[in-house]
């Protein structure tokens, strides 16, 4: 017979068949990887992904808080904007420029990421999206990146 710790653990969560509570999910998501130098010590870096294919489920505002909570806990943050509609990009009130300027360039020309990024007050740092990355799809079936 399973102890009662074994059986909890078995346990739906949220209608869909979870196995885990949905705070569990969010850490198996976050990837602990490298380190941030922080005064004399080393910290681990957590990477979290907000993403879902469906429209209008709050991941830009998912991201911009977590980001937000993060600054306040001087916590570095850089926030990378994936959406070529660049929602993000604009509540920082980056005006779209050229595209060599935001995360585009990473797919189109290989720019290091450390050149795209923007410092974002009380939140860290922003790689700004642009309208362009609509065809990144195109790049990479056609096999044009370099």
């Amino acid at each position: 017979m399973k102890n009662s710790a074994e059986i909890s653990t078995r346990k739906t969560y949220g209608g869909r068949g979870a196995t885990r509570p949905p705070c569990e999910n969010a850490s198996i998501l976050s990837e602990k990887s490298g380190s941030v130098q922080s005064g004399n010590a080393k910290e681990p870096v957590v990477r979290m992904a907000v993403f879902n294919q469906k429209g209008g489920v709050s991941k830009t505002t998912t991201a911009l808080n977590l980001a937000g909570a993060l600054g306040r806990e001087s916590v570095p943050t850089l926030l990378v904007d994936l959406d070529p509609q660049a929602h993000l990009t604009a509540i920082h009130g980056k005006v779209l420029g050229e595209a060599h300027n935001s995360v585009f360039a990473l797919y189109q020309d290989n720019r290091p990421l450390e050149d795209l990024a923007i410092e974002w007050e009380g939140i860290g740092r922003l790689i700004p999206a642009h309208a362009e990355l609509i065809k990144v799809d195109s790049i990479f079936g056609k096999g044009q990146r370099s």
